[in-house]
């Protein structure tokens, strides 16, 4: 099995996010909005936004519930676009200090960005929910990630080489599009541009492994290596795509190169393990 990786990012007016590859328990077709159908051309099950906050809700203490729900409808029905941010804030916050409550919390962060004026802001927000998007491996969280993301994208509205890039990658990744080989070539255009873009490689990378062409995977992060030697989630996804494509030797090699660079004590410990059964099962003396 591929080592689980729980990414802390650090976010300029979000602090410290552990991402988290959660899925609610229940997913229901029938609460997803007439924009999310159209937008996903219903070619994957979907994850509702409302289900997100059930799964969170169902969890809490009863008067933590009334008063969250209160809040939420306060916020939902106000006209006043300060006071529904501010609404927002509080229920992201009370979102923060509880455990397991990941994808409520980045699900207010994005209700706040989508109200800002703040292009930063709403591009630190935006960078979240690609990095989680790169990440996660569950249909319905890469879906998920890649609205969100292309919502505040094109909500900044810059017609740069990134832009165009993360746009695609949403498409790609997150099955947004009956025609991914579109965005896979549009991707590639900009990797080959002179000198080559390394996001598109990175992007063209995470869709090989996705679309289990790990050799070709291998290949396209193998291009950022020289860029980016402290790269860990670089040096885990290669390793990763060593490990399925049953390259064992390589794939140990590139996993030590990652635990050299990892300071997390239990995710070292946890790489170590895998490093560890991966030579006794695999790899003869």
């Amino acid at each position: 099995m591929i080592v689980k990786r729980v990414i802390l990012i650090t976010c300029i007016c979000v602090g410290f996010i552990y991402l988290m590859n959660k899925i609610p328990t229940s997913l229901k077709k029938t609460d997803v909005t007439l924009s999310t159908l159209e937008k996903t051309n219903g070619s994957i099950q979907i994850l509702p936004d409302d289900e997100i906050l059930k799964e969170f809700l169902d969890n809490l203490p009863l008067r933590q519930r009334l008063w969250f729900n209160f809040r939420d409808s306060l916020a939902n029905s106000s006209r006043d676009k300060l006071k529904k941010s501010n609404y927002y804030k509080e229920l992201a916050n009370f979102c923060s200090d509880s455990a397991g409550s990941v994808l409520p919390y980045l699900l207010y962060q994005y209700k706040i960005a989508r109200l800002s004026d703040n292009k930063q802001f709403i591009k630190n927000i935006s960078n979240i929910f690609l990095q989680n998007l790169l990440v996660v491996s569950q249909p319905e969280l890469q879906n998920w990630f890649a609205i969100k993301t292309q919502n505040l994208v094109e909500l900044i509205n810059n017609n740069d080489d990134s832009s165009k890039i993360t746009i695609a990658a949403c498409q790609l990744l997150g099955n947004l599009s009956n025609q991914p080989m579109t965005f896979v070539a549009q991707i590639q255009a900009f990797a080959q541009k002179n000198p080559p873009n390394l996001y598109a490689f990175y992007v063209l990378g995470v869709a090989g492994k996705k679309s289990k062409q790990f050799s070709r995977a291998i290949a396209r992060f193998l291009v950022i290596l020289p860029f980016q030697t402290k790269n860990v989630d670089l040096k885990l996804n290669i390793a990763e795509c060593y490990e399925l494509n049953m390259q064992y030797d390589s794939a140990v090699y590139f996993y030590q190169e990652a635990e050299k660079l990892i300071t997390n004590i239990n995710f070292k410990k946890e790489l170590n393990l895998k490093i560890k059964n991966l030579r006794n099962q695999f790899i003869k003396p």
